[in-house]
């Protein structure tokens, strides 16, 4: 649509003024480019560009974690969460950073590491929807007493919409 255009048309412009970047505004230029690629769902460019930001500044911490989440969003779970890590170094308790973190531990069936992340993501930023899949991550180490009770915790958020509740109502009876 539109805003798809709209979004090209900005990675176009910053493409041409690369060449004109001086290196102190590269690292602004790639993260920006980055940034919009992303919105584009182009991520393997995205990724890439987060990379060259944090060849530049190896302390951009929020590249590293839109790298990861970049990342992420392709299935490529073991990068991400080298990302994650070098993001954690300065964003410790980003809601953004610390739910990704446990969703890819979770992809990668290490159960126990997403547990850690998603206590810690509840702590800062309680959802609904991280509720339930702190639950569903729960289930699979056989805590299923504290997943049930974590999913009863997602079902009374006041932001659990109907398609979450059914759901978690589904998994209740389950387990």
């Amino acid at each position: 649509g539109v805003l798809q255009r709209q979004g090209q048309v900005v990675v176009d412009l910053l493409r041409a003024a690369e060449p004109l970047a001086s290196p102190d505004e590269q690292e602004m230029l790639y993260f920006t480019m980055g940034s919009a690629l992303g919105r584009l769902e182009k991520l393997d460019e995205a990724a890439a560009l987060f990379r060259r930001v944090l060849e530049l500044e190896p302390e951009n911490f929020e590249a590293a974690r839109l790298r990861g989440f970049s990342l992420m969003r392709l299935g490529r779970f073991e990068e991400a969460i080298q990302a994650f890590r070098t993001a954690e170094a300065g964003l410790p308790d980003d809601p953004r950073l610390l739910e990704d973190t446990a969703m890819s531990y979770a992809e990668l069936k290490d159960f126990d590491s997403a547990v850690r992340y998603f206590t810690r993501a509840v702590a800062v930023r309680p959802t609904a929807v991280l509720y339930a899949n702190y639950a569903l991550a729960r289930a699979e180490t056989g805590d299923i007493a504290q997943a049930s009770e974590l999913m009863r915790t997602a079902i009374g958020r006041p932001d659990a919409d109907a398609e979450l509740i059914s759901l978690a109502e589904r998994y209740l009876i389950a387990w």
